[in-house]
Parts: C-alpha cells; structure tokens; sequence
C-alpha cells in the first residue's frame, strides 16, 4: 500500500467528519447526522472478511481499514500527525484521554506500537465510522463498536476458499491458513492478554460455511441499526 494512497483515504476519512461537523453547526436545531457505524471483524483464516467488510462498508457508506492500512498508519509518524493536525483540538483530547485508559486498564503489553494502533483505530473510528478487519480493534474499541464481529469455519471450508482464492495446493493452503491463524491469535494473546476464540468477547459469532456473505450481510445490517437505534434513544 503506497503513501499516496494512505493519504488519499485519510483525507477522504477526514472530509467525511468535518462535512458532519459542518452539518451540525450549521442546522443545531434539526436532527443530528448520525455518523456511519463502527464495525470490527475478527476472522479465522479463510472467511471472506474482506468480502464480507467491503459489503458492510458499502452498505453504510463507510470505509474499511485493515490491517495493512491500520499499521501503515500506526507505525508512521507522518501519517499520525497529518490526521492529528486535521481533527478540533475536543476530539484530539478524547483519543488523548482514551488512549491513556486504554493503555491503563485493556491492553496486556504496553509499548510505543500499541499506543499508536489505539490511538490510529480511535481516531478513524471516531472520524465517520468504519469498518476493522483485524488489529484487535474489537478488544481496543470494546462496547464502542457498534457491532464485535468474529468470522468461523471448519477447515476444509477454509482450505478450499484458501485455496480458490490464492490459487494455493493443498499443502501450500493448510500451511498459510495455520500460520495464519496462529499468527493473529498470538498477537490477540500478546497485546490483550485474550483468548482470540472466547465468544464473549463478540456480538456475534457466525460460520461462514453454514451461511452466504449476503445472509450474514443481512443479519450484520440488523444489528447495527438496532445498536446505533438504542445508543440514540439513550443519548436522546
């Protein structure tokens, strides 16, 4: 993923919350523009979380951030300080203030890294909604995500998706769909002190081989507005 693109998405992140901050300044007195929802996906390997993320994406007019884009920025100093110098000194102070609790009371190992990715996937999340694919947002976020999502399947499932979509062999596809899932469920037990596979920490837990994206699409949808209805009605 290149620079320039990192920047493009930012800025289009960016102009999605200051058009919303435009909206409610100029018309106080009309209903709010409800900002797009945050999602957060959880996914063993072999799922379609991508898929299935571009769809909610596009559903609710949000962008999707995984775990490509989420470290690029994370890890760049320059990017983090371009979406800090475009963002109201009140919201600056909120990701301040949340990144410090987090840090204090839900992240396990604590080190210049983990506070940029809390501080990276706060700020996007807080910008206009969106939609994780990875990096623990989840377990970042908490009840702040709309909807916890975590994507299962059995392994012949997953081998054969694996499979198809990486034009992979047999051999070549247990072994990245292993690696894979290992990889992410250490990095959940590293930073989170978490077992990636306990349902508690999810709304939802859904086998993508016994259900179609465009059913889960349906049920995710649902959901998300049932939240973001009862989040309103509490604030209202």
């Amino acid at each position: 993923m290149s620079r320039i693109v990192l920047e493009t998405l930012i800025s289009r992140q960016l102009h999605q919350y200051n058009r919303l901050k435009s909206v409610l300044r100029e018309d106080a007195q009309e209903v709010p523009v409800v900002r797009g929802p945050v999602i957060t996906i959880s996914r063993m390997a072999g799922c379609c979380a991508r898929d299935l993320a571009q769809d909610l994406a596009d559903r609710f007019g949000v962008q999707v951030w995984g775990r490509e884009l989420v470290d690029a920025i994370a890890n760049d100093r320059g990017l983090r300080r371009e979406v800090v110098e475009k963002l109201d000194t009140g919201l600056v102070s909120n990701v301040t203030a949340w990144v410090q609790g987090i840090l204090e009371n839900r992240l396990f190992m604590k080190d210049d890294y983990v506070e940029a990715l809390a501080g990276t996937i706060k700020t996007l999340a807080d910008t206009g909604g969106a939609v994780f694919v990875g990096r623990g947002a989840g377990f970042i976020l908490g009840d702040h995500a709309d909807l916890r999502l975590r994507l299962v399947a059995g392994d012949r499932h997953r081998l054969a998706t694996l499979r198809q979509k990486r034009g992979l062999d047999r051999d070549e596809a247990r072994a990245v769909m292993t690696r894979t899932d290992e990889a992410r469920a250490a990095f959940i037990r590293a930073y989170f002190n978490a077992d990636v596979d306990d349902h508690r920490h999810y709304d939802l837990v859904i086998n993508t081989e016994r259900h179609g994206l465009g059913v889960i699409l349906e049920v995710c949808e649902c959901l998300v507005r049932s939240r973001m209805l009862k989040v309103a009605e509490a604030d209202g």
